[in-house]
């Protein structure tokens, strides 16, 4: 029997689970047990990612826009975060390695990615200049978190379909944690935050008297209200776009939740999303001055002006080929969500700039999938044509 180079890596992740399994079940300390239970787990979705890459991306949009890591340890236990994003990131060089499926288009998105990297270099040299070293490296590490979870996402999403459907996700998980907060305004029961994932502050909105504010499972009613906004975008554009009237309704009904909440959240910001003035974009870059210098926002600014700009001749190439009409009003939509994200102002606490991030991977992995499409549509014509 002939044993393939892509068969030894089943073979060994068979035996692996095997193992686990004989540990998880006979051994009586229960802590051993869970580890082992939990290692299959762990197993089961890198096998599971390797077979549906875009699951990879799901798992940590959910996780991302949930926040579930941070929540998880406030109350006292382990986050997930950095094992989740260690297992999809395996799962995919795996893919990689042994299905021999090679990410896409690079060129076309290869300056907005030489200057993430340079502002990710620049954030990293910051480290010498800081006055909290530990505070620092917490950023970097953060950041650093980010980049690679950005990645993930952008090799884990290669067709169109896959695309929509974390799109899709996006904007569903993003419904559900605005669905905690309606129950919430509806019956007054601001105790009641569902582990977190729909947390309110008492705020003095209006003068002296205080006004709950929904900050969501960031607990901060600013960003929370931004990050509402530029989900809500990706909504409106399937209002517009859809065709079944089924989907239609179901993204109304979602916008019209999100709309409640982003009211709820007393965000100035987020009410002048699209009308945001020149004063705020100013202070915008003031902030970004103040916290990585003039480098760092070079760096910042290039990377976001190369991704509109990137996405803007995406959507006109799509615009000249009328075979992906259908898939225009998806590229529209992530542009016009991006630069909402970036005219409310999403600088104003590093923490929660891993949101920003989800849109750039999507940006990122729509804009090769656009050029992968546009490639097979002209070597359709072409084949049609020699007939």
């Amino acid at each position: 029997m002939n044993v393939s180079k892509n068969d030894l890596f089943y073979i060994l992740m068979s035996i692996v689970v095997a193992a686990a399994g004989v540990v998880a079940v006979s051994n009586a300390d229960n802590r051993i047990g869970l580890y082992g239970l939990l290692g299959l787990l762990g197993i089961a979705v890198v096998m599971a990612i390797i077979v549906k890459p875009s699951l990879g991306a799901n798992i940590l949009v959910i996780a991302v826009y949930t926040n579930i890591s941070d929540l998880l340890t406030k109350h006292g236990l382990p986050g997930i975060i950095k094992p989740l994003v260690a297992i999809v990131a395996v799962a995919l060089v795996v893919r990689y390695l042994y299905v021999g499926q090679v990410p896409i288009g690079h060129s076309r998105t290869a300056r907005v990615e030489y200057f993430l990297l340079a502002y990710f270099m620049i954030v990293i040299a910051s480290f010498f200049a800081a006055a909290d070293k530990n505070v620092a490296l917490i950023d970097i590490l953060d950041m650093g978190k980010d980049i690679v979870i950005l990645y993930c996402i952008l090799f884990a999403l290669r067709q169109a379909q896959a695309w929509k459907q974390t799109a899709w996700l996006l904007m569903i998980t993003t419904a559900l944690l605005c669905s905690l907060t309606v129950y919430q305004l509806v019956t007054h029961n601001y105790q009641q935050n569902f582990f977190g994932l729909s947390q309110v502050i008492q705020d003095k909105a209006f003068g002296d008297a205080t006004t709950p504010r929904i900050g969501g499972p960031i607990n901060a009613p600013n960003l929370w209200g931004q990050i509402l906004v530029a989900v809500s975008t990706l909504l409106i554009f399937r209002i517009i776009h859809e065709k079944k009237t089924l989907v239609k309704v179901a993204a109304f009904v979602m916008l019209g939740i999100i709309s409640y909440v982003i009211l709820n959240t007393y965000s100035r910001g987020a009410y002048l999303v699209l009308g945001i003035d020149i004063v705020l974009i100013l202070f915008v870059f003031e902030k970004l001055l103040a916290e990585t210098g003039i480098l760092g926002a070079i760096a910042f600014l290039g990377m976001a002006f190369f991704l509109i700009e990137a996405l803007n001749r995406a959507c006109r190439a799509i615009e000249r080929s009328p075979h992906l009409q259908d898939w225009l009003p998806w590229m529209n939509a992530i542009r016009l969500a991006v630069l909402s994200y970036l005219m409310t102002s999403f600088i104003l606490h590093n923490a929660y700039i891993r949101y920003f991030w989800i849109l750039v991977a999507l940006a990122l992995a729509g804009i090769q999938i656009t050029y992968n499409l546009l490639d097979n549509s002209d070597r359709s014509l072409s084949t049609e044509g020699r007939r």
